[in-house]
This record gives C-alpha cells, sequence and structure tokens, in this order.
C-alpha cells in the first residue's frame, strides 16, 4: 500500500474495465495523488448520448462479458458520461477528454 498523497502523475491506461470495484479503484487513485497531482487514465467507452449508463459485467462468465463488455477479461463497458461521473464522484476533475481510433477516456 501506497501513503497518501505519494505521486504526482499516475498513469492507468486500459486498467479500469478491468476492475470490479471501481468506485474504490477511484478513491485510491485519489488517495494517492499528490496535491495537484495528475492521473492519466484510459478506457474504452461508448460515446453515443443515448448510452448514458455503464454496463456492469462483475458477475458475468467469460462468454457474457465478451458479449456484453466486449472481451472476456473486461467487467465494465463505460459510457464516456458516466465515466467522467464516476471520477468527479470520487474525487477528480476530467481536464480533458478525447477520442482515439476507439471511443477512450
Amino acid at each position: 500500500r501506497f501513503p497518501a498523497r505519494h505521486f504526482d502523475v499516475l498513469i492507468a491506461l486500459h486498467v479500469l474495465e478491468h476492475v470490479d470495484r471501481v468506485e474504490t479503484a477511484i478513491g485510491e487513485i485519489r488517495r494517492v495523488l499528490a496535491p495537484r497531482g495528475r492521473a492519466l487514465l484510459e478506457v474504452p467507452c461508448w460515446k453515443e448520448p443515448k448510452i448514458n449508463t455503464s454496463i456492469d459485467c462483475t458477475r458475468d462468465g467469460a462468454v457474457d462479458r465478451t458479449r456484453r463488455c466486449g472481451q472476456a477479461d473486461h467487467v465494465w463497458r463505460y459510457a464516456c458520461g458516466h465515466f467522467e461521473q464516476l471520477l468527479r464522484r470520487g474525487g477528480l476533475r476530467c481536464h480533458d477528454s478525447r477520442e482515439g481510433p476507439w471511443p477512450t477516456h
């Protein structure tokens, strides 16, 4: 376990879609970030405005996770807006949101 306010920069690229308890993970990111620290987080997400909630696949088996969340090892399929809400609720601010070849944050 890292000490509180330990990191100036934290990078988690394509990690949070694999985490069962994402709120806990976001809280831990916030806890270990130094004041004015930055986190670079990237997840695959849906950008369509009509999709405003994420899909929870934490209780699904591998076949259903592949069908519902895109990969057998993904336990979340995020909607972009919902992911930003999760960050805000966890005490983080989204300073920039960009799209790559597929929608990500």
